[in-house]
């Protein structure tokens, strides 16, 4: 047997084996290797295999480098092994990709930026008027108070309600109702909280900022979709 033949057979074997691989190609010095289910790679013994100098992943590709000269000959046999197919399908391969992404934190990730991404053009545009109407008053260059009022009021009402639009927007990014979110934004920014007390302790206004709006309004969502199915379940 080749040292190109057992060098492919012991990388496939350590990938999972043939079945849980989508595709192999290679370039200069490394084979790009696409699997289906990256839980099944053993990374540490694959990175062992005589022949093998280092395996990197990167963007849910795996990077297995074997260096110059030998890279297209660990190819050619792999592909033998693998029936002679060097690419898969490209719907597996997106799929490959998107399950490789879909950790619970990057999902986090993402539902947290799907909340607050709608909201950067206002903050933008709110920021800039502020930005000019404290630079006009300032210097005087606009004499009409009025004028002034209205420009700051353009300018603050997205920060001023702000935590509405987070309870809304984090409310249906977690699959709840988008009003029960923009409510309890409500409660928690109400200048009544002030008047109720617990523990002989007054609540504060605000108390958490941004940060109590997304756990009220994730948790209440929760609740939400729990107490529905307990409800259809019923």
């Amino acid at each position: 047997m080749s040292r190109e033949k057992e060098i492919a057979q012991g990388i496939i074997k350590e990938l999972g084996g043939k079945e849980n691989v989508i595709s192999i190609t290679n370039c200069m010095t490394r084979l790009r290797v696409l699997v289906k289910d990256y839980d099944k790679v053993n990374r540490e013994a694959l990175g062992k295999i005589d022949g093998v100098i280092k395996v990197n992943e990167e963007g849910g590709e795996l990077q297995v480098i074997v260096g110059p000269g030998l890279a297209n000959k660990v190819e050619s046999e792999a592909s033998k092994i693998l029936g002679g197919t060097k690419v898969g399908k490209a719907e597996e391969v997106k799929a490959a990709i998107s399950a490789k992404n879909q950790t619970p934190f990057k999902l986090l990730l993402r539902k947290i930026a799907s909340i607050f991404i709608p909201l950067i053009p206002g903050l933008i545009g709110g920021g800039l008027i502020l930005g000019i109407t404290n630079v006009a008053t300032k210097f005087n260059w606009i004499a009409d108070k009025n004028l002034l009022a209205m420009l700051s009021l353009l300018g603050s009402t997205i920060f001023t309600y702000m935590g509405i639009m987070v309870g809304m927007n984090t409310a249906k990014e977690f699959g709840g109702s988008p009003t029960i979110g923009g409510i309890l934004a409500g409660i928690i920014y109400n200048p009544a909280l002030a008047n109720i007390t617990i523990g002989g302790k007054a609540l504060v206004v605000g108390r958490g900022g941004i940060i109590s709006v997304l756990i009220a309004a994730a948790f209440a969502s929760w609740l939400e979709k729990t107490l529905g199915k307990e409800c259809l379940t019923v």
